[in-house]
């Protein structure tokens, strides 16, 4: 059975619940992952695009990378691999990175 976490957006970003069979789209992915940046760094919403670069264009650093995944598994309920994450770069990065996690069964 394929299980996907289907983001709800609430005042509190770390409220989630699992929706069976119904695969959550990449659109709703980058528009949850926006939200994320919004909320934990204050970032400006004309700022995020899919090819807006997290060190250079958004202006993350290595610890606002850590706090980034921490939520992404506090919000998906699945835990992520350093190595997923080694080459992220952009925002299409994270979100192709999460699809991928969602879409990939539990090991």
């Amino acid at each position: 059975m394929n299980i996907s976490i289907l983001l709800k957006v609430w005042p509190d970003l770390y409220q989630y619940s699992v929706v069976k069979e119904i695969p959550m789209q990449k659109q709703e992915i980058y528009q949850q992952i926006s939200a994320l940046l919004i909320k934990l760094f204050e970032i400006d919403e004309s700022d995020i695009s899919p090819q807006a670069k997290l060190y250079e264009d958004l202006e993350l650093d290595s610890i606002d990378a850590v706090d980034l995944v921490v939520h992404l598994q506090k919000t998906t309920g699945r835990k992520i691999k350093p190595e997923m994450f080694k080459s992220v770069r952009t925002v299409q990065d994270i979100v192709d990175a999460i699809d991928e996690l969602l879409n990939t069964p539990e090991s």
